[in-house]
């Protein structure tokens, strides 16, 4: 567990800003920027130059307005003053700091305004696609913290039963999530102070020594008031009739009914834990149960888009595993003996920002201080942007190719990336309580 928490980007971007300041002290402040897209131009970290930007970790005697021009004579830095000159000098002795860390910093650049660091792709590739296949089911979660135990609670809301629905469904997800975080989840009473009451009265009481977390109702986006009227499996019926309409389930239209109908009620079913989740707890979700105006079915597309691409991944697991029986293709060889360098720009974006990035999603949609605080847009948002990219992916790239032995460890890489990616699809839809698919 202690490996999976200084691989991260926060444990990088903790290593640059000391390496700059000498200052340990700086969580709350946000100086090094995390990208997601163009990484080859961008980079996949940048900060900006501006030494207004980093006057609150460091005093600056030489009135610098750079944070080049102060590392230049803090450092030592013999080329010259402006931030072209020093730049060089002071890039070459942050990449070679960095040697020692868990990732490291492969090359440095000045673009307009910002400095933009390129990190090293073996590092992440190896390590993240590995560790994610290893760990399983406990990728992405922290080492146990025995300081805090919790106890979760949620209160039925009497008027509407899809806003208690939603309470059950922000109390169950909070709970794996702290359980992640590496926290306890207690049913004793007496245990600890750190209750928390989901609720969606801002007055009135709770249960004793419990606090109050208030949450968004469900409302009717007609009367635009809570939704008093709909029961849980009336709403679950709706999305099944949307589904039917939309012919989202026509890959299983030859199984026989019953598998049918409780694939669509669970579909039906994910597709309503997405909706409430996509949106922050403390807001109201606005649902439309009309045929007639909700012809845009916004919350369908994303828990249908996830299982969706987790059957797309297990179909071609399973598929090479079929053939490998045959003997048309060679079996998966151990791991080690895996040559990543083979995985190029078209896999660097998924690595980096889904199966690398899986501990630092989980750990963004939690805070517990100063105040308890819990985020599952995240997640959902999370879900969302894999969903995009692989399908891209998977539409560019054939990952079982044809025609010649000099493309078989090219195959072999990309399988074990996608084995990755399949645990980071369980785990991530594993939280919000449901259940892959391996098959459409």
């Amino acid at each position: 567990m202690e490996a999976q928490t200084n691989f991260c980007i926060t444990h990088i971007i903790d290593k640059i800003v000391f390496h700059f300041t000498g200052n340990n002290t700086h969580k709350s402040v946000s100086i090094i920027k995390i990208n997601y897209e163009n990484l080859l131009v961008n980079g996949e970290l940048h900060c900006v130059r501006n030494f207004k930007a980093w006057k609150d970790l460091l005093p600056c005697s030489k009135s610098c307005t750079s944070i080049l021009q102060h590392l230049a004579h803090v450092k030592g830095a013999t080329k010259g003053n402006t931030d072209e000159d020093v730049a060089e000098e002071i890039f070459e002795q942050l990449i070679s700091k960095s040697n020692d860390w868990p990732v490291r910093i492969q090359k440095c650049m000045l673009q307009n305004e910002r400095i933009c660091l390129f990190l090293n792709r073996g590092d992440i590739i190896t390590n993240s696609i590995t560790m994610a296949i290893k760990c399983g089911t406990t990728f992405g979660k922290a080492k146990s913290k025995t300081a805090k135990v919790f106890i979760l609670k949620y209160q039925t809301d009497e008027q509407s039963e899809l806003t208690t629905q939603r309470l059950r469904i922000i109390k169950d997800v909070a709970a794996k999530m702290l359980s992640l975080h590496g926290y306890e989840i207690s049913t004793e009473e007496n245990c600890t102070d750190d209750k928390y009451m989901f609720t969606s009265k801002s007055e009135g009481l709770v249960d004793k020594g419990y606090n109050k977390y208030v949450c968004g109702v469900v409302k009717n986006a007609q009367s635009n008031s809570k939704e008093t009227c709909l029961t849980w499996e009336q709403y679950i019926k709706y999305k099944i009739n949307q589904l039917a309409e939309l012919n989202e389930h026509k890959l299983i239209e030859n199984e026989k009914s019953n598998v049918k109908n409780t694939f669509l009620h669970n579909l039906a079913n994910a597709i309503v834990i997405f909706e409430f989740m996509a949106v922050k707890p403390k807001k109201p979700v606005i649902i439309e149960n009309n045929c007639e105006d909700d012809k845009s079915i916004t919350n369908t597309r994303g828990a249908s888009f996830a299982l969706y691409n987790t059957a797309r991944i297990a179909t071609i697991i399973t598929k090479h595993r079929e053939k490998a029986l045959r003997g048309e293709y060679p079996d998966l060889p151990d791991i080690k003996n895996v040559d990543f360098s083979q995985l190029q720009d078209e896999e660097w974006e998924l690595v980096y920002n889904f199966i690398f990035g899986y501990s630092q999603m989980i750990n963004n949609c939690l805070t517990c201080e100063p105040s308890f605080c819990f985020y599952p847009q995240v997640l959902i948002l999370f879900l969302s942007r894999l969903c995009q990219k692989f399908s891209a992916y998977y539409r560019k790239v054939k990952i079982l190719t044809e025609g010649g032995d000099h493309l078989i460890s090219k195959m072999i890489a990309r399988l074990y990336m996608l084995r990755a990616l399949q645990v980071v699809f369980e785990n991530a839809l594993d939280i919000l309580g449901i259940k892959p698919i391996s098959r459409m």
